[in-house]
């Protein structure tokens, strides 16, 4: 198991600070594939482990992320609250919970992966350039016009792929990018290895996370 997003009250629980959470709990769950309340952690008989006691919890749910009746992940909330414990309800709107997040999940790694295939299929020039102008990944259609190997294009400045001329043309089309989350319709020469220009129509649109950087 490997802890993807972790907050508390705060917001994010810094790395070091993960390890307040009951691994051997969430390793159990992801292995039974079952949902399981800890009423009172404090009580190694009731279902509570060393590290909820050391950390001072009294009460856990963990249940899984299942998908083709096979479990993929886990989500856990845990409480150091007495007065305030989980119960049955808790747990059974953490498990609905569990079962929409895992339809998202599907369907987000669904969408990519139809985004690389067209991207794989295209073949005109896609290229995935970073802030500073430093192409990230580039498609097949891009590596075939300029008759180089599929990686070759990853690391390269976006600059050293136009003609010259055209400097100015990428340094403003990379700025309002990022500045307006889309440009359109630029007219750039793209410099072919033997030497000739080749002209292209290009439209740049900005790649979010999901905290909006």
């Amino acid at each position: 198991l490997r802890v993807h997003v972790a907050r508390d009250g705060d917001g994010d629980i810094a790395a070091g600070d993960q390890d307040t959470v009951s691994k051997s709990l969430m390793q159990k769950v992801a292995e039974k594939g079952e949902p399981v309340l800890v009423r009172n952690a404090m009580n190694l008989d009731e279902g509570g482990t060393h590290s909820m006691l050391i950390n001072r919890i009294h009460t856990a749910i963990c249940v899984p992320l299942s998908a083709r009746e096979q479990t993929t992940g886990v989500l856990y909330v845990d409480h150091r609250s007495r007065k305030n414990g989980f119960d049955d309800q808790d747990l059974a709107f953490l498990a609905t919970f569990a079962v929409q997040a895992q339809a998202a999940i599907e369907w987000s790694r669904a969408y990519w992966e139809l985004v690389e295939s067209l991207f794989e299929a295209s073949e005109d020039v896609i290229l995935v350039v970073g802030p500073d102008g430093t192409v990230r990944q580039g498609n097949n259609g891009a590596a075939k016009l300029m008759g180089l190997e599929r990686g070759a294009l990853a690391g390269k400045p976006l600059s050293s792929l136009v003609s010259p001329e055209d400097l100015g043309a990428v340094k403003t089309l990379i700025d309002d990018t990022l500045s307006a989350g889309v440009a359109t319709g630029r007219d750039l020469d793209l410099r072919l290895p033997d030497g000739r220009a080749l002209p292209l129509n290009v439209s740049s649109f900005s790649l979010k996370d999901r905290r909006g950087g």
